[in-house]
């Protein structure tokens, strides 16, 4: 959860910036669901194995920026629309 938290943090700054600079949000939109798709099938298709501990590393840090990438969007969307 940590590594989740501290990647998910620091992407949600980038992110921002980027689609302030570069991207849109639908562009954003769609890298996170096709993130979070191939996390689900990662966790679906892989076999817990002892000598593959980093696996349980890298998926939290997927999930924190495909989090980050959905997470800073919808938060702007809602503060736009409650205003």
């Amino acid at each position: 959860m940590v590594i989740y938290g501290i990647v998910s943090s620091i992407c949600c700054v980038i992110v921002a910036y980027l689609a302030k600079r570069k991207y849109s949000r639908p562009v954003s939109f769609l890298l996170a669901s096709l993130l979070t798709y191939t996390i689900f099938i990662i966790m679906l298709v892989w076999k817990p194995n002892p000598s593959q501990t980093y696996v349980l590393y890298i998926l939290p840090c997927l999930s924190g920026v495909a989090d980050a990438m959905m997470a800073s969007f919808i938060t702007g969307l809602l503060l736009k629309v409650q205003s």
